[in-house]
């Protein structure tokens, strides 16, 4: 009988056609036995390509404890977990285009934040799935220019700025030729946002020792990351996670250490020591007029005004938060002196 072969039929190309004009029909009897066939590996049949139409119309055109056993089976955590995933992973580009995709990301950075769901995308390899796509990606040709791929790929490093802080995430995510790519994307890319999702995923795969050798052993690499640091245009935000990332490089690694010292690294360093010192200075001042206005007497009169001037000129010109303007220099120029003391040991 036809309800014999169901499970074969509905994961065919076109014979889940079949199955689900019989649902449409309206025979709850038949709908109901295959639901309950179903139900046994819902998964399995959800995630397919042809019988996953199927599971749905079940949805719709069942009923009973037929219905109710096949929502408790979808329902089960493991169960969720793996089908959330998956959607994910099939349906991506569609859902990046979706006003709600930015959503999506933030539930899945919060879940992969715990650590049993952590492991379970581990054996499902969703990370390695997510990791083939940004690949992809990167590789097109002037993507830094397409402002939906360049999104994407900020969208989807921000789900491994939550993995890589697991270890074992952290290995599988950090091999060379993937570092290398999204180090050449950060070259050319425009969106700081990104940027720093980019290098905020390298600080923290940077603590496992494997994914830090591939950094300190590729001399492009280490170039780019200190080429960026030292940069005069580069914004104090992404400063601040480049000097963190070169801290941990630095940290315990002689090797790096020697090469460095060896080159002009040192007084650049230095001298962004002293400019960013300045520039400290000055937003503490930004933030005290009164205090300004106080030592008004100290200064001559046309260098009070053009001090005052210079503030209000900063203000208008930087929409960085202040607060956090200012814990981005506090911390730059905190891991600025570690590793000049690193450098000078």
């Amino acid at each position: 009988t036809l309800i014999e072969h169901c499970l074969l039929l509905i994961i065919d190309q076109f014979g889940n056609y079949v199955i689900q004009t019989i649902l449409l029909m309206g025979n709850k009897k038949y709908g109901n036995k295959l639901a309950e066939k179903i139900a046994e590996n819902v998964v399995y049949y959800a995630k397919h390509k042809y019988s996953s139409n199927v599971v749905e119309k079940c949805f719709d055109y069942c009923d009973g404890i037929y219905l109710n056993n096949l929502m408790m089976n979808v329902q089960k955590k493991e169960n969720l977990i793996e089908l959330i995933l998956s959607h994910f992973v099939s349906s991506i580009n569609y859902m990046s285009t979706n006003i709600n995709f930015d959503l999506y990301i933030k539930f899945l950075t919060c879940l992969f934040q715990y650590a049993p769901i952590s492991n379970k995308v581990l054996k499902l390899k969703f990370d390695e799935s997510i990791k083939s796509i940004l690949i992809d990606l990167l590789q097109q040709r002037r993507v830094h220019e397409n402002k939906s791929s360049v999104k994407l790929i900020g969208n989807l490093i921000k789900l491994f700025m939550s993995l890589s802080l697991n270890e074992q995430h952290a290995r599988k995510l950090g091999n060379k030729e993937f570092l290398i790519l999204l180090t050449e994307f950060i070259q050319n890319v425009k969106n700081e946002k990104v940027i720093y999702y980019i290098l905020f995923f390298f600080r923290n795969i940077s603590f496992v020792s494997v994914c830090k050798n591939i950094f300190v052993k590729n001399e492009n690499l280490i170039k780019n990351i200190f080429d960026m640091f030292i940069d005069e245009n580069t914004s104090v935000k992404i400063r601040y996670i480049l000097s963190h990332l070169i801290w941990i490089l630095l940290y315990d690694n002689q090797t790096l250490k020697t090469a460095l010292a060896k080159k002009e690294y040192i007084q650049e360093i230095k001298n962004l020591n002293i400019h960013l010192q300045k520039e400290y200075d000055m937003i503490k001042f930004n933030k005290q007029y009164k205090n300004a206005f106080e030592n008004e007497s100290k200064l001559k009169e046309d260098e009070f005004e053009e001090k005052i001037e210079e503030i209000n000129n900063k203000q208008n010109e930087n929409d960085i938060d202040k607060k956090k303007e200012k814990e981005y220099f506090e911390n730059t120029c905190l891991n600025l002196r570690k590793i000049l003391h690193i450098l000078e040991l």
